[in-house]
């Protein structure tokens, strides 16, 4: 792979060499209107010319793939790794959202069109694939919406990838606080807990997140799947044994509001959020139909939401009106059920780090690089001072927000609203742009493109209503 891509470089440095000495002939023969120029004007315009080329080369050489015919990634497998990448933190503030809505059963109402949505936008994906022959999303997007198009989506990916890191960083720090609480005295935290909360996620984090980054093998991040997926069944059957628990059933008596309705919606969102991994999930299929795909996706969904649901409404049902943002704080720290299920969901959170930092860096890292015209390093790898510096950064600045954070739902809601985006936006987008392309103009077509006209229109209306909640106006 090394030898064969020296070889694609050699061929550019050639392609270069013979482009710049035309230009000499032709500049040379006009030098009466355009002056002359100097060999060395040549070299520097030459060497300029190169590191534009091995800039724009840098990531492409060692991420394209061409589409095969057919991939090593069963069904099964493919279910699993969509159930576990959808399951994730959100279910910790579902309960909290659900409540606000005044509605025991408004999560299983939100999340069933969601569901429809998301099942749809993957199906779409998959005809993208096959259309364009792109087994990324980044060259899918860079071949059907151009250079302006990728660079709107690498915008909208970073930030999501940033947020969802903050995210996880809460999570993880209302956990260890909490098991902190199990290990000192009673009542050491009391005098200042903001203080001490803040202290001991900064513990947490550096020395047990932070050395996560730094390895350039990324290999053992294969194993937060297996802990992500058995700490979700362990939350249902915790949730679940504690509502069996509870003495009757507390419904929740707040008032109906537009925008609780809306907070509960973005939430779904960013939990149903799939875009960016599923075009790979897809490309690698053992057996890549249409039909396929659709019973992959279905039963994936399905078992997320039941996962979903039944932690959202036995939650409010345990609690009624004081559920708190996250579910896990409402069970005593000495619980020894309630310490597993931190654990768990700590350890998940911790380790799902690294993955959201990995994306999130590599589409800095390819943007710095036709940015600054970097020249391209002999083993294609980023320098690791720059690698340090990248990782470290991401690190402490989602840190600093997690610290400064207002609270978990609205980072979850922020995030859900760049999931909008993804998740209804972009696959309208490349619907569009799949019909301009690949389709006849006729009856099929118009109501494809009149299909992506409307998400994203809704995808808008979305924007609006959480600009106008930021600002406090009063939607309904």
């Amino acid at each position: 792979m090394a030898d064969e891509k020296r070889v694609i470089l050699r061929s550019l440095k050639s392609d270069d060499e013979d482009e710049v000495e035309g230009k000499s002939v032709v500049l040379s023969g006009s030098a009466k209107s355009y002056g002359s120029v100097t060999s060395s004007e040549f070299r520097r315009r030459q060497d300029a010319n190169l590191m534009e080329k091995s800039a724009s080369t840098r990531f492409t050489l060692s991420s394209i793939k061409d589409l095969k015919p057919s991939g090593d990634t069963s069904a099964m497998a493919a279910i699993f790794i969509i159930t576990n990448g959808v399951i994730g933190s959100a279910y910790l503030n579902l309960p909290f959202a659900a409540m606000n809505t005044g509605f025991v059963l408004s999560g299983i109402v939100f999340m069933i069109p969601m569901v429809l949505l998301t099942v749809v936008n993957m199906i779409i994906l998959g005809i993208a694939v096959e259309k364009t022959q792109k087994a990324t999303l980044e060259e899918m997007i860079l071949f059907l919406c151009g250079k302006r198009g990728k660079n709107v989506a690498d915008a909208v990916l970073v930030t999501y990838t940033f947020c969802a890191s903050v995210s996880y960083i809460m999570v993880v720090s209302d956990q260890a606080f909490d098991l902190a609480q199990c290990v000192f005295p009673t009542g050491f935290f009391d005098s200042d807990k903001d203080f001490y909360k803040k202290m001991v996620t900064m513990v947490v984090t550096t020395l047990g997140i932070y050395p996560l980054l730094l390895p350039r093998d990324v290999s053992f991040l294969k194993y937060p799947g297996i802990l992500s997926f058995l700490a979700n069944f362990y939350m249902v059957g915790f949730v679940s044994y504690k509502a069996w628990e509870a003495e009757g059933a507390k419904y929740p008596t707040v008032r109906p509001t537009f925008n609780g309705q809306l907070n509960l919606l973005f939430l779904t969102m960013f939990a149903y959020q799939m875009t960016f991994t599923s075009v790979p999930i897809y490309s690698d299929l053992k057996k890549r139909t249409k039909e396929n795909w659709v019973v992959i996706n279905v039963v994936s969904m399905l078992v997320a939401t039941v996962i979903y649901s039944t932690i959202a409404c036995l939650g409010v049902l345990t609690f009624g009106d004081w559920t708190r943002q996250d579910i896990l704080l409402n069970y005593s720290v000495h619980e020894w059920g309630a310490i597993v299920a931190r654990l768990c969901v700590a350890l998940s959170n911790g380790m799902s780090y690294p993955v959201v930092v990995f994306v999130g860096r590599t589409v800095i890292e390819d943007n710095y690089c036709k940015i600054f015209l970097t020249p391209l390093d002999a083993d294609l790898e980023t320098p690791y001072n720059r690698f340090f510096i990248e990782k470290t950064l991401f690190f402490y600045l989602s840190l600093a927000c997690a610290l400064f954070a207002p609270g978990l739902a609205q980072v979850f809601e922020l995030a859900g609203v760049l999931a909008t985006t993804s998740t209804l936006a972009l696959p309208a987008i490349l619907l569009f742009q799949i019909c301009d392309r690949f389709y006849r103009r006729g009856l099929k077509s118009c109501l494809m493109k009149a299909w992506s006209i409307f998400i994203i229109l809704i995808n808008a209306a979305l924007i609006v209503f959480y600009i106008m909640q930021i600002f406090q106006i009063d939607l309904i």
